[in-house]
């Protein structure tokens, strides 16, 4: 306040009311605020509370009782000169924000419009932090500041761009307030100011960059949990048989529901990492190749995705997936669900189930036979009758007789491909007929589809 008093004649509550006259928030923020259509009430109110006499006394006393109470008057100098040129130290930076931040280029005029009020307020704010000299903890950003992250949040705008919207002002905020102090403190003064209020800078930037991170975690999450649970409750309202209409339907899901679908169920082991849906929704996304999914978790573990396309590709250890066929519109993507469901159910009923993606299409068979699993295992005891002994013998037998299925029958390519000699497989099927009580031409779809769950079902008599 030195120089100020000595410059208007006035000392102490006179020159701090002085000082209030000569830089009034109205006087430098009204016109601001109305050539960017920036409803600055709110800053000039902040900036009066700043520098009310009261406000000055209250200060000076605290910064006595602290034993820095110069450099703390030196620094309310400082400030009361950069906050002459507020108003365009404020607009220069916000067009430096839009300038040098590709991803706001193309944002909303809301979204850009709070940018332009961001500058300014947040000048304010850290000018009040620092004049009452607030610890770390007690600094707050301005509410335009919030405000404009949580804008940024819900449109997606990554946080990176975000936290850069507020370096990129630095140069300009660091060269005003060094020619503030230039300007307002003799020389034998401006070094210690000119490092405190740097040293203050990289505190409040620091406080505002937690904050700014925090809000927008916040607001993502927000939307996430508002945008998933109004994804789930659409989801399952159409596979329990509700309408669709294609562009509302489109618009709370971001996915084409007239198209062509694959539906895949996706799953990790019992006891995987918290991360568990993270890793299920990289899974679904490589599945899904250059098209986006649509997920929807189903539990800690679980995954339901859709898909356009459907790529092969391998998945992690842990991972598994059920993949449906393919289906058209609202009826191709429930029945789709539905069998990746299926499919899923096969998967987790047989241990031996090989691969850890499961294609409905070679497992149908399977899940209609095994929607009663108990009745199941009987039949394929039934069927195959001493066959389905555990032993090494009936094992051998039961291998020999699934390939003579899988060769039409063909003894000598059945040979072939057990790597046996030709009279070895005759011999072998004569005792299969044997321990089945009947030839297999008696009821041969019977024999093949008992031996199929027979492969993956423990049905040995040890069972009944």
């Amino acid at each position: 306040m030195d120089r100020i008093a000595q410059q208007t004649g006035l000392r102490d509550r006179p020159a701090a009311t002085e000082a209030r006259r000569l830089v009034s928030p109205s006087i430098l923020l009204g016109g601001w605020g109305a050539r960017h259509r920036i409803d600055s009430r709110r800053m000039c109110r902040r900036a009066h509370r700043m520098i009310t006499p009261s406000s000055f006394d209250r200060i000076g006393r605290i910064n006595q009782s602290r034993g820095y109470g110069e450099k703390m008057d030196g620094l309310r100098e400082a400030v009361l000169e950069m906050m002459r040129d507020v108003a365009e130290i404020g607009v220069q930076a916000a067009e430096v924000i839009l300038r040098e931040v590709p991803e706001l280029r193309d944002a909303s005029a809301e979204i850009q419009a709070a940018i332009r009020t961001v500058p300014g307020a947040e000048l304010l704010a850290s000018f009040d932090a620092m004049v009452r000299a607030l610890p770390r903890e007690a600094m707050t950003p301005s509410t335009e500041v919030v405000e404009a992250t949580r804008l940024m949040a819900r449109a997606r705008i990554p946080l990176p761009a975000v936290l850069r919207c507020f370096r990129v002002v630095q140069p300009i905020i660091w060269q005003s307030w060094s020619e503030a102090v230039r300007r307002a403190l003799p020389d034998s003064r401006q070094q210690s100011v000119h490092d405190a209020g740097a040293a203050f800078m990289f505190t409040w930037n620091d406080r505002s960059s937690e904050v700014i991170a925090q809000e927008y975690q916040l607001e993502r999450d927000r939307l996430a949990h508002a945008t998933s649970a109004a994804r789930v409750d659409l989801v399952e309202r159409l596979l329990a048989g509700a309408p669709s209409d294609p562009e509302s339907t489109r618009r709370t899901l971001g996915y084409a529901i007239e198209g062509v679908h694959v539906a895949a169920v996706l799953w990790t082991d019992h006891g995987a990492d918290v991360d568990s849906l993270l890793r299920l929704e990289r899974a679904a996304t490589r599945l899904s190749g250059e098209h986006r999914p649509l997920l929807v978790p189903a539990g800690a573990h679980t995954m339901w995705a859709w898909m356009h396309t459907l790529q092969t590709v391998g998945l992690e250890a842990d991972v598994h997936a059920a993949i449906g066929d393919t289906g058209t519109g609202l009826i191709g993507f429930r029945d789709s669900h539905n069998q990746a469901l299926q499919a899923r159910r096969v998967a987790e009923l047989i241990p031996g189930m090989p691969g850890r993606i499961i294609r409905f299409a070679d497992v149908e068979v399977l899940s209609l036979c095994t929607v009663d699993p108990d009745r199941a295992r009987a039949f394929a005891r039934r069927v195959l009758g001493d066959l389905a002994g555990d032993g090494d013998i009936q094992a051998r037998l039961r291998e020999t007789l699934s390939t003579h299925f899988q060769t039409r029958f063909n003894q000598r390519e059945t040979a072939r491909r057990l790597g046996l000699h030709h009279n070895t497989v005759i011999y072998r099927l004569q005792q299969a007929n044997a321990a089945l009580g009947r030839p297999v031409d008696d009821d041969p779809v019977a024999v093949a589809l008992a031996l199929r769950l027979a492969q993956l079902l423990p049905v040995t008599p040890a069972q009944s």
